[in-house]
């Protein structure tokens, strides 16, 4: 069986071990890097961890029906897999896994990115990435 997380025509598809451990790193990242305010995000995405059951979808469309909830977690989701790759979080003893969940977690990332620029369409998410990218070329542009 298998869990979606998905916005109109766009989707990541995990099986239901990667989809609870997911929600599970998603929720920890967010703990670490939410204000005081971003904090019901976080509570509510957890509440999803307590409750979950095999074959459990989440609609961004419907389960993510705030703008800023939805940036909220286009960024998480970025930030969590900017987490594995540095190798912060997760299983540590074996790397076979890392690949394929970045995968899934910054393709879902990019799903909740696509529902906030359908309202948004020229909003970018604040993220260690971008800046990180933005500074390589300044720097690049200025040799």
């Amino acid at each position: 069986m298998a869990g979606f997380i998905y916005f109109k025509e766009y989707e990541v598809i995990f099986n239901n071990r990667q989809f609870s451990s997911t929600i599970t790193f998603v929720s920890e990242v967010a703990r670490k890097l939410a204000t005081e305010n971003e904090m019901k995000y976080v509570k509510k995405m957890e509440n999803n961890v307590e409750n979950y059951w095999p074959g459990m979808c989440l609609d961004i469309e419907t389960d993510f029906p705030e703008l800023e909830e939805r940036k909220f977690w286009s960024k998480m989701f970025y930030e969590t897999a900017r987490e594995i790759f540095e190798r912060k979080i997760g299983v540590q003893d074996y790397f076979f896994w890392q690949t394929q969940r970045i995968y899934q977690i910054y393709g879902t990332g990019k799903v909740f990115e696509k529902a906030v620029k359908e309202v948004e369409p020229k909003w970018m998410p604040d993220i260690r990435d971008y800046r990180e990218f933005d500074e390589w070329t300044n720097k690049r542009n200025k040799e």
